[in-house]
């Protein structure tokens, strides 16, 4: 059978972390970027590039977390991950597009760029919208069908 009530919380503080480490990585990237633009706040760019750096991090688990609970929700016909069958591809793609980013990000640091901060935003931009596409079509799909849809 599917996952119990138990566990219900663990899956909610994921989906809570995910939206609110989405936030932190698109704001430090931004915040590196405009720091940039005006020429200061080195030490501050640092730090915001290393809570991109945990957030990246936290993405990851809290990614892995949700799709061990994904893979517990299945009924005698369907699994929830069987109805999307790119789930995994998008998935990658997200962390492909946050890993650029660090890099991006690490790399701006260093040459003092603001075009590659930027770049990197627009990256974690798009990497956040496709995790948020997959995410809302997947509890979308599962809900409809588990109510018989």
């Amino acid at each position: 059978m599917g996952a119990g009530l138990h566990e219900l919380p663990l899956v909610f503080f994921t989906v809570l972390a995910q939206t609110v480490v989405g936030a932190l990585l698109a704001g430090s990237a931004l915040a590196v970027g405009l720091l940039q633009a005006v020429r200061c706040g080195e030490y501050l760019q640092k730090t915001l590039v290393g809570i991109a750096i945990v957030g990246a991090i936290a993405t990851a688990i809290s990614t892995y977390l949700n799709y061990q609970y994904l893979l517990g929700i299945k009924t005698a016909i369907f699994t929830a991950l069987d109805l999307v069958p790119d789930y995994l591809t998008i998935t990658f793609i997200h962390f492909g597009l946050i890993i650029v980013d660090i890099v991006l990000l690490l790399v701006a640091l260093k040459k003092r760029t603001t075009l590659i901060s930027f770049s990197g935003f627009a990256l974690i931009l798009i990497g956040e919208l496709l995790g948020r596409t997959l995410f809302y079509g997947l509890h979308m799909t599962v809900g409809l069908k588990a109510l018989g849809g």
